[in-house]
């Protein structure tokens, strides 16, 4: 162990902060088209950042490991995350432009984002590994490629559950075959299940690859899930009206996490990330809405989910 034992978190997420600047438009834009949009201003991100906030919001302790920017934009991060309780000492500040991301929103809660990666993109690959063994659960993202190879087998050698979350178009351009053995939980959005076949091939080709449990995001439609004794079942989604939909996917992996971490089963627990992953798209920015845990339970009490008093 560290001298940092009271800091380690039991989740932590090793990848990108962000921040993300949203502009509303009526329609996503085609090509060669001239749209006038509305700026809307710039909220705290990353999908590392996003998935922290939730797994935190849900009582679970949460920290983040990432490389940010000594700018504007790194200070607004780092004071979000803050604020709703992430551990942020593990966050390395860099001379650098931190990582940002123009989001095109239209009113359905629909977007396009353009990433503007930096120097400061990434994870902080150098941090103290032997804050490992104090973590129950390791989160990572495979755009990252075979770098999270080495994190994933420490992670769990220390006796952490490890998951990583897998998009496109970046399922494309890595070896997953190199990083599945070593992964508990794999997380793939809709468009990365389509690239490998649709949703029953590629949960399939997880599996047979190393992956313990699959879930497929599906958004409006909710969630997929393959759990460790290979039971499938359909997560329907929860009704909202969405304002902004990026981070959902996040909140989905934080909360299942959390879920878990909880002592939910697996099925609770993919509920449990529906719910929040809907619960997060009522607000604008990757974080989501800051709400209480005394409130997340009485929206999942009202929802008629059974597992609210255990929150």
């Amino acid at each position: 162990m560290t001298d940092r034992d009271q800091m380690v978190p039991d989740y932590l997420a090793v990848g990108d902060l962000g921040v993300d600047s949203i502009a509303m438009l009526d329609h996503l834009p085609r090509a060669d088209e001239k749209l006038w949009v509305e700026p809307v201003g710039d909220f705290p991100g990353g999908m590392m950042g996003n998935a922290a906030v939730v797994v935190a919001a849900l009582g679970i302790s949460a920290g983040v490991v990432a490389l940010i920017g000594s700018d504007e934009r790194g200070t607004l991060v780092l004071d979000a995350l803050r604020e709703r309780g992430v551990e942020t000492g593990t966050v390395r500040r860099i001379d650098a432009p931190s990582f940002w991301t123009l989001s095109l929103t239209v009113p359905s809660g629909d977007r396009t984002l353009i990433q503007f990666p930096t120097p400061a993109f990434g994870a902080d690959w150098d941090f103290d590994r032997g804050i490992l063994p104090g973590c129950r659960w390791v989160h990572t993202i495979a755009e990252q490629g075979e770098a999270v190879v080495p994190l994933l087998r420490d992670a769990r050698a220390a006796g952490a559950t490890t998951s990583i979350d897998i998009e496109f178009p970046f399922v494309l351009r890595i070896d997953l075959p190199a990083i599945l053995p070593h992964v508990d939980v794999a997380f793939m959005n809709t468009g990365a299940a389509e690239a490998l076949g649709g949703v029953d091939e590629a949960t399939r080709f997880a599996k047979e690859h190393g992956a313990r449990t699959v879930l497929v995001t599906l958004g409006a439609e909710g969630a997929f899930l393959q759990d460790r004794a290979g039971h499938t079942r359909h997560i329907p989604a929860i009704e909202v009206e969405p304002v902004d939909t990026n981070g959902a996917g996040d909140a989905f992996a934080g909360a299942f996490a959390a879920g878990v971490l909880k002592g939910f089963d697996e099925i609770e627990a993919a509920e449990l990330a529906v719910f929040m992953a809907g619960r997060s798209t009522t607000a604008l920015g990757g974080f989501g809405p800051d709400v209480s845990i005394d409130d997340l339970r009485e929206l999942a009490r009202s929802g008629g989910f059974g597992w609210w008093e255990r929150l």
